[in-house]
């Protein structure tokens, strides 16, 4: 078995704590540099400081293997698609929405 979750007798549980890695597309590469960049210019604040830090990691993750989590790229969606942040509102959120949906289908 590869990945996954199994579980066998009375009481038991599965849980899958596997990662999912996602191989990065130069657009998304491109399009997280931007936001960074952008994001640079907005007042300090919890959400866009969390929002950084996510992509940072994702940043770092791209640089050393050339994939991100599927979780990580899931979250820097969903907060960027729904507005949670000020960051939504940067131009290049839309690019880094769109290149990740175009990788998680």
């Amino acid at each position: 078995m590869t990945g996954g979750a199994a579980a066998s007798g009375p009481g038991a549980k599965a849980s899958d704590e596997s990662t999912q890695l996602i191989g990065v597309s130069p657009e998304l590469r491109t399009a997280l540099s931007a936001l960074r960049e952008q994001l640079a210019a907005l007042a300090p604040a919890a959400e866009t400081d969390e929002v950084g830090t996510q992509l940072d990691e994702a940043e770092a993750e791209a640089a050393a293997t050339g994939q991100v989590s599927r979780g990580r790229l899931q979250w820097l969606r969903e907060r960027l698609e729904l507005g949670a942040t000020a960051a939504a509102g940067l131009a290049s959120a839309a690019s880094v929405v769109q290149a990740i949906g175009q990788l998680l289908g």
